[in-house]
């Protein structure tokens, strides 16, 4: 491309020249002639440039650096009738307002020239201009050539001919010099043709519709270009069908071939050269259709471009193999049999505004190419494969800007790559993934959209330290999805809306997911499945999911759950299931059906979690043992905090307020130190059907029933409960084992276990599941309680021969209540506006002294007193009712 720019000032100067007559005389064409010559010259000159916009990119250079101008021959210039054609050139690159001089060797190559401005502003990237912008941008640097010429040793030699039907262009080309012009007029060919003279164009007078060359020999090239700066333009090229191109560039520099219809042939263009390569191509505004192989099938290419042309319905569209430093730019390719653009073993490619559709293969397809840019491109409803698929060691790519949509495969799938960026890009409608990575590591998958894809917005499988940040995939089958992928980095990307899962990890770990927003999704947000082990997910948003917000199944262990906000998902905030040694810290999880719940979860550490509003706000169940819950708050919940299963947890620190439930106990030898349960409507806390828990230095205050213990056996009953807990600022006497002592008069709850001769007396007992319980214990002795607003006023079970007398028992559920419980005596205790005043299933209990010390009190007694005595039959009353109370 040295010489382009140079002959196009060249061009202008000489009509310069003749216009104003200064230098030479005027120069004439004969239309009609078959081998017209155009006067030799020779000139030197000066010439400031005028930059030319850019219609790609503008790239800044740093004030006073020194730029190489190069300017490249790719096309001859015709003066017919002193006016120029073919002005389409390739401009690279141009400095603003910048003087520069050479010296112009028509045949040769152009010395590269350093221009050092004080400022260079903007430096177009590589426009390739049509003919109609070229002209005007002429017209504008028209005025700024300096005139004054001076002859040099500069050889111009432009013979031109004319080829009519009948006649044959093979001949032209054998007749012609290099510099001639060969112009073919309307009609069929018939005929193979080498072009093996250099600084040659052969063009046709009307177009490609209309000047038609088939091959003679369907086994040979229709065009064979051996030589170098050879433009072929304006033809139908066909019939090479055995295994000939239409064009084959045959080794060779700076050929232009532009504007011409290939189709018909077993290659369109070819063109390569193993040992020497081939160089400053243009292809440019052709159709390439209907050809066996590639359109466009170029090898050891370098510096070129390919741009403007259609390539349908051929093998596939355009292939570069072992080519580095080319563009390929605005073509079309559709409804290929195998891919639309392919590189192989290519690099420093750019690949820039294509449309890519319906191949049955990949749009664009790279293998074993690096270094390349694929950017503004438009590929759509390929089959098989997908949009773009980058494999086999393709690395260091960029692709960036693209719409890819409607495919049969993915969007984009990178495999066995590495280092390359995939940003800004749209995914939609693929029917497999946006974008898939299959064993490729240390790529960026940056501010894509991606949506309404069949199966997952993104997908990593196998592969590490990838980032994957900013992209917004929604109502995708998944949003993304990591299958054995490790050490990768999601941050701030959006995962709503999808069909299943918002981020969905499987056998994949050390990865660290950062503020997430997965919203809205049909089953979980964020999942960790299958081994995913040593992951961090932190200040994610996981909310309003059908399932959980944050979900760890199957030996998902060592993970950090940390600062997430989880909120009104349909399970769970967060989820452990059979998942072990995770830390659960400084989340906040509300109006969950649970806000953090861990089934069949072992060893796991809950720290400093809010976990509020929700139907259960920390649940362990289901074999979930040796867990630790420190600082929690779980308020304003059904239930605050429970433990079933096999136990073993140890709570400390946690607050349970304000829920109906503030901390419930199904499960054995958990440990609960200096933890508050107030408030909550129904129990603080309650030990329910478990054993050998140990209770420390607990607050329960306001609670309908501060504490409670239940149980259906000798073992359900067995806690180590010390006196630093508190109900309503009074102790719990919780007394295993003991006899001959009396309870101290500032309890506030009194559980009696396996113990004889113990001694209740004077107290004030309310607000528990029981004001007394006596469990497996004899011999002891109940009286002058007061015991009001529990579940039970006092409760015996599988306890005898106690003493239970002048006690006022009110409002409680049951007042009084013996379980399996006999030869107990029960008299002079007043029983007042209970729900059920009493309950004895044994029959052997002793409810009355005899005459005249008489029964108990009963608030609700309807019977009458109208006799007295010992059979109650001697009329006057007594006090005592004529009749038992039933």
């Amino acid at each position: 491309m040295r010489d382009k720019f140079a002959l196009k000032i060249l061009a202008i100067l000489v009509v310069v020249v003749i216009i104003t007559s200064c230098i030479a005389p005027c120069i004439a064409v004969d239309n009609h002639s078959t081998n017209n010559a155009v006067s030799n010259r020779s000139e030197e000159f000066n010439a400031t440039v005028i930059p030319i916009p850019s219609p790609f990119y503008a790239k800044q250079f740093p004030p006073d650096d020194a730029i190489t101008m190069h300017a490249h021959l790719h096309r001859h210039i015709l003066f017919n009738h002193e006016m120029p054609i073919n002005e389409d050139m390739f401009l690279d690159p141009l400095a603003m307002g910048n003087p520069f001089n050479y010296t112009e060797d028509y045949l040769g190559y152009l010395p590269e020239e350093n221009v050092s401005p004080s400022s260079v502003s903007d430096y177009p990237f590589a426009p390739f201009l049509d003919k109609a912008f070229t002209e005007n941008a002429l017209q504008q640097t028209l005025g700024k050539f300096d005139q004054n010429v001076s002859h040099s040793n500069i050889t111009l030699s432009s013979n031109t001919y004319y080829v009519n039907p009948g006649e044959s262009i093979q001949d032209a080309v054998d007749n012609a010099s290099a510099g001639d012009t060969i112009i073919v007029r309307d009609g069929t060919y018939i005929e193979n043709i080498n072009v093996n003279k250099p600084h040659l164009t052969i063009q046709s007078e009307s177009g490609a519709d209309v000047t038609i060359v088939q091959a003679a020999s369907s086994s040979e090239h229709v065009f064979e270009i051996t030589a170098d700066f050879v433009n072929i333009t304006g033809f139908t090229v066909e019939n090479a069908t055995g295994y000939g191109a239409g064009i084959y560039l045959n080794g060779v520099d700076r050929c232009n071939i532009s504007d011409n219809k290939v189709s018909n042939n077993y290659f369109g263009i070819l063109g390569y050269d193993v040992l020497h390569g081939i160089s400053d191509i243009v292809i440019n505004n052709n159709r390439i259709s209907d050809n066996k192989d590639w359109g466009i099938q170029l090898s050891y290419l370098t510096n070129s471009d390919i741009m403007n042309n259609i390539c349908n319905n051929n093998s596939g569209g355009i292939v570069l193999g072992y080519s580095s430093n080319n563009r390929i730019m605005s073509n079309t390719c559709e409804n290929n049999t195998y891919d639309g653009i392919a590189l192989s073993e290519s690099s420093n490619t750019m690949i820039i505004n294509n449309t890519c559709c319906g191949n049955n293969y990949d749009g664009i397809r790279l293998r074993y190419s690096s270094n390349n840019t694929i950017s503004y491109n438009k590929v759509s409803a390929n089959y098989e494969c997908g949009g773009i698929r980058l494999h086999d060691s393709s690395n260091n790519n960029t692709i960036t800007n693209n719409e890819i949509y409607n495919n049969t495969g993915n969007g984009i799938h990178l495999w066995d790559s590495l280092n390359n960026e995939v940003t800004n890009n749209t995914f939609c409608g693929n029917s497999h993934h946006g974008i898939k990575l299959r064993d490729s590591s240390n790529n960026e998958i940056i501010n894509n959209k991606i949506f309404e894809n069949k199966n997952q917005g993104i997908y990593l499988w196998g592969g590490f330290s990838n980032t994957v940040e900013n992209n917004d995939c929604e109502n995708n089958s998944h949003g993304i999805f990591l299958d054995s992928s490790n050490q990768n980095i999601l941050t701030n990307n959006t995962a709503n809306y999808n069909h299943y899962k918002g981020i969905y990890l499987d056998s994949s770990s050390s990865n660290l997911l950062m503020n997430n927003t997965a919203i809205s999704n049909n089953d979980d947000g964020i999942i960790l499945y299958r081994s995913s082990i040593n992951n961090t997910i932190t200040g994610n948003s996981a909310n309003s999911n059908s399932g959980s917000g944050i979900h760890l199944w199957s030996s998902s262990n060592n993970n950090t759950i940390r600062d997430n906000n989880v909120n009104s998902n349909g399970y769970s905030g967060i989820e452990l299931h059979s998942s072990n040694n995770n830390i659960i810290t400084g989340n906040n999880a509300s109006n969950n059906s649970y806000g953090i719940c861990l089934e069949s979860a072992n060893n796991n550490m809950l720290i400093n979690n809010n976990s509020s509003n929700n139907d259960f706000g920390i649940d362990l169940y289901g074999s979930s043992s040796y867990n630790i819950l420190t600082n929690n708050i779980a308020n304003s919940n059904f239930l605050g905090i429970e433990l079933s299963g096999p136990g073993n947890n140890k709570l400390t620190n946690n607050t349970a307020n304000s829920n109906n439930y503030g901390i419930y106990i199904f499960s054995d030898n958990n440990i609960l130190i200096n933890n508050t349960a107030s408030n909550n409507d129904w129990y603080g806390i309650d030990l329910e059907f478990a054993s050998n828990n140990t209770l420390t230095n607990n607050t329960m205050s306001g609670n309908d029933y501060n504490f409670g213990v239940y149980g259906n056996s000798f073992s359900h009953f067995i806690h180590n409960i010390d006196t630093s807990n508190k109900v309503d600022g009074k102790t719990v006497y919780y007394w295993i084992g003991r006899k001959d002592q009396q309870i101290p008069n500032d309890a506030g709850f009194v559980g009696i276990v396996n113990s004889t001769n113990i001694t209740v007396r004077d107290l004030t007992l309310t607000n528990n599941s029981a004001g007394v319980l006596l469990v497996y214990s004899s011999n002891s002795t109940i009286e002058n309680v007061n015991a009001s607003n529990n579940e039970d006023g006092i409760q015996l079970i599988d306890s005898g021969s106690n003493s239970l007398t002048n006690n006022t028992v009110s409002k409680n559920y049951c007042g009084i209540l013996l379980g399996s419980s006999s030869n107990n005596s029960i008299y002079h205790n007043n029983l007042i506006n209970n729900t059920v005043q009493a309950q004895d299933n044994t029959g052997t209990n002793s409810w009355d002294s005899g005459y005249p010390s008489g029964g108990n009190y009963w608030s609700d007694y309807n019977g009458s007193d109208l006799y007295h005595g010992p059979n109650q039959d001697i009329p006057g009353s007594d006090g005592i009712g004529d009749t038992p109370y039933n």
